[in-house]
């Protein structure tokens, strides 16, 4: 339910005081436009392009939050926590998509 990097951000205890590239946000907000954009489409073909590229939006701030603690931005434990509430949204998209 968090609309910008600073409610991720604030979910992940892991990240407290940590600045989270703003990449991983702007994927994130993206991938929230697209699913909503998929809810309200009559369509069912345009419906599920957007739920796809949701997931890869998702995927793609996972990546990015990944990278960050590989080059020593934020630490692991905070990558993993932003990763797995990427992960549910991921995983909601998919379920979205699949129905």
């Amino acid at each position: 339910p968090a609309t910008t990097l600073t409610e991720i951000v604030g979910q992940a205890a892991e990240c407290a005081g940590q600045a989270v590239p703003a990449r991983v946000g702007e994927r994130f907000l993206l991938g929230c436009d697209l699913v909503n954009e998929g809810r309200s489409s009559s369509e069912r073909r345009l419906a599920a392009r957007r739920f796809k590229a949701a997931i890869r939006s998702y995927t793609r701030a996972i990546k990015v939050a990944r990278r960050a603690a590989r080059h020593g931005v934020i630490t692991r434990s905070c990558s993993d926590g932003v990763g797995g509430l990427l992960d549910s949204a991921r995983s909601r998209a998919r379920t979205l998509k699949g129905s």
